[in-house]
């Protein structure tokens, strides 16, 4: 009979206290899923959590030895188990002594040190020749530093057999401490390790280089790269040079942990992994190349590059350099990761230690926790921006604590400031605030836990346009955020998580892109791509009495429409679709006779002027369907005067007012005025009434 899934048990032990009583628990079988399903065994202790109090933890099918407590308070038992495989379970006994007895503790075996003074610029490199361990129970770990009691500096335990284990481990640090600990029943054939110290090598840098032209390569190409390598060329050429050109014939180095930097002036690009025929135009007359390598293995060639410079009165520069593609490749680092289901790991800003993180990122990093576990964070570096700049730590899953402390400054903190955070799970994030973008391409993406309205300013020139490319909203599945688009002259745009991806919106002046949490904090996770494009501008000459404007397709445009009608004194531009601005009907007015019959159509109007001040009454008929309904409007240069407008019924128009005629058929009606002059437009707008 076997135990069932997702099953939380819990039992207590409780005695009267004396002087020296000690608690027995014997174990008469043990059989559950290694790791994931697990005995925990503690005391209660006022204030701590049951993972704080804990004595000791059992799991595995191995039958665990008799385990002897000093009681001094209640006991607790708890048996936890997962979603997927099951076991027999366990029986276990406990008895009361008045005799002092201890648990026997793990038998160290090996305690060992590595270490070479270089300050911290030697690296080590272990090669496993053999491995068989009792899989679980006895383990070899390894520690870097001197500091055995801090498990933030475990780098990795090693235990089985060495098919199931990594060849090479490899030590970013002069100093490693090695513990191996076995338990008191089976025993295996043991380990055999070798290892290497690895100096850091500066030798391979050259003096300035001078030569318009010539080949670079990394030390032993194309052979194996050397790792912890420092290396420098400088270029410097003559100042009748306004650029060198750069052509990797091969580059091959460790994605991530091996760079390429040139430096041209202010900028800096890197380049890592590999890629062939790439040719890149630097403008400047002084460039440098440095090689960084921290690889673990030696599989890789390193690089081959040739390089000329560029006259200042060379002709057609882009001509001679389009034999190949001239982009820059950079390394995509992530903005915010989540970390699950390990003890220990490195959090790196995107970058580092390369080159400096961007601006305006707004990075969350996730560290899932157990219940009550403790999460030791320890800054080996930290260097931000000390105005704007901020890091904040706090719990993600507990409202009261989600900013517990922030970190503001450009300083390596102390080991006094080492934080432990008790909780489930810690969010990192690092916001730098800068928040207007002026780049023409830039990217939104990573993790965030949202406590408060974030928002950008996206400010294109006169001459752009701006596409929005939204590839993926995501949240809880109990919760609902939503990217703001406003700007001055539009209605605000909401794009949403429960929308369909991707989603292009396009803008053509000046918005800010904003989102809030719907709760006191929402983690999101999203991707977004802003683009500026020169926009397109298109104009039309308009000679024609009528015509119908199309505002085309393309996204990326500016229309202007000029219009040059001759002996028109008014135009009318009757809009029908203002929204999508589908369709726009132009009209040169003409004036309409007296007496004249309307019917009815989408758009009618009537254009009057009395220019003669000869006594002039007018009335027009507008003749509908049985069901017709007009909404009519009177426009007029003069706003002072009210022209003398009524329709059958009586009703006076009033300049620019919606008058609504619930009839099919009647007329309009002008008394002339004989002292001024007037002129006015009557629009009138029919529709079917739907009953």
């Amino acid at each position: 009979m076997t135990y069932d899934n997702n099953i939380l048990c819990s039992w207590e032990i409780t005695a009267a206290l004396s002087t020296n009583r000690t608690l027995i628990l014997t174990f008469l079988h043990f059989d559950t899923e290694y790791f994931y399903d697990e005995l925990l065994i503690g005391e209660t202790v006022s204030g701590l959590s049951r993972y704080n109090s804990k004595l000791a933890r059992f799991s595995g099918s191995k039958l665990p030895e008799p385990f002897y407590i000093s009681y001094k308070r209640p006991i607790w038992i708890e048996f936890s188990t997962d979603d997927t495989i099951v076991g027999t379970g366990f029986i276990l006994e406990y008895a009361f002594t008045n005799k002092t007895m201890s648990t026997p503790k793990p038998v160290l075996l090996i305690d060992a040190n590595i270490e070479y003074s270089d300050d911290g610029n030697a690296l080590i490199r272990i090669r496993i020749v053999h491995f068989e361990t009792e899989q679980y129970y006895d383990k070899l770990t390894f520690i870097v530093g001197h500091n055995v009691d801090n498990a933030a500096m475990v780098l990795t335990e090693l235990s089985g057999k060495l098919d199931e284990l990594p060849r090479h481990i490899f030590v970013p640090s002069d100093s490693l401490y090695m513990i191996f600990t076995t338990d008191r029943t089976i025993n295996a054939t043991g380990f055999m390790l070798e290892y290497e110290i690895i100096t850091k090598e500066m030798n391979c840098s050259s003096d300035d280089i001078t030569k318009s032209q010539g080949h670079i390569q990394s030390v032993n190409y194309p052979q194996s790269l050397r790792t912890n390598l420092d290396c420098t060329w400088n270029l410097f050429l003559p100042s009748s040079y306004i650029a060198i050109e750069i052509e990797f014939h091969d580059l091959h180095l460790a994605n991530g942990k091996d760079y390429l930097i040139v430096h041209s002036g202010d900028s800096l690009t890197p380049y890592t992994g590999e890629m062939k025929a790439l040719k890149i135009l630097f403008y400047s007359f002084n460039i440098t190349l440095n090689l960084i390598t921290r690889h673990s293995t030696d599989d890789y060639r390193g690089f081959n590059l040739s390089y000329r410079g560029i006259l200042i009165n060379e002709e057609n520069i882009h001509e001679q350099t389009s034999t190949a593609e001239l982009i820059v490749k950079h390394q995509q680092l992530s903005c915010g990761k989540r970390y699950s289901s390990s003890i220990n790991g490195t959090i790196l800003t995107s970058g580092y230690p390369i080159y400096d993180y961007p601006v305006n990122i707004d990075c969350t990093w996730i560290v899932d926790v157990f219940d009550g576990q403790n999460v030791l964070l320890r800054f080996d570096d930290f260097d931000i921006d000390s105005e704007e700049d901020i890091v904040q730590i706090g719990l993600l899953n507990d409202v009261t604590k989600y900013q517990l402390f922030s970190i503001i400054g450009s300083t390596v903190l102390p080991s006094a400031e080492t934080k432990e955070i008790d909780g489930a799970s810690l969010p990192l994030h690092l916001n730098s605030s800068t928040r207007s973008l002026r780049q023409k391409q830039h990217s939104l993406t990573g993790y965030y836990n949202l406590t408060k309205t974030q928002q950008w300013i996206i400010q294109p020139s006169s001459e752009e346009s701006i596409e929005i490319l939204f590839n993926s909203i995501s949240t809880t599945s109990d919760r609902t955020v939503c990217f703001l688009i406003e700007s001055m002259d539009s209605y605000p745009i909401s794009v949403c998580n429960y929308q369909t991806f991707p989603m292009v919106i396009y803008q053509i002046r000046s918005f800010t892109l904003s989102i809030k949490p719907s709760f006191v904090y929402t983690l999101v996770n999203y991707d977004i791509h802003i683009q500026k494009f020169e926009k397109k501008t298109i104009i039309q000459y308009i000679v024609e009495s009528e015509v119908e404007l199309t505002v085309p397709d393309y996204p990326h445009v500016h229309c202007e429409w000029h219009v040059n009608i001759e002996n028109s004194s008014v135009i009318i531009i009757n809009i029908k679709n203002i929204e999508d601005l589908d369709t726009t009907f132009l009209v040169k007015a003409t004036t309409n006779s007296c007496g004249q019959f309307l019917k009815p159509n989408d758009f009618m109007y009537i254009y009057y002027e009395n220019n003669d001040l000869i006594s002039k009454n007018c009335h027009w008929f507008i003749q509908g369907s049985t069901d017709s309904t007009f909404i009519v409007n009177v426009y007029s240069n003069d706003t002072s005067q009210n022209p003398q407008l009524y329709t059958t019924a009586g009703i006076k128009l009033i300049l620019n007012q919606n008058i609504v005629i619930p009839y099919s058929d009647f007329y309009i009606k002008y008394i002339s005025n004989l002292t001024i002059y007037e002129q006015f437009i009557i629009i009138l707008y029919h529709y079917e009434r739907s009953w």
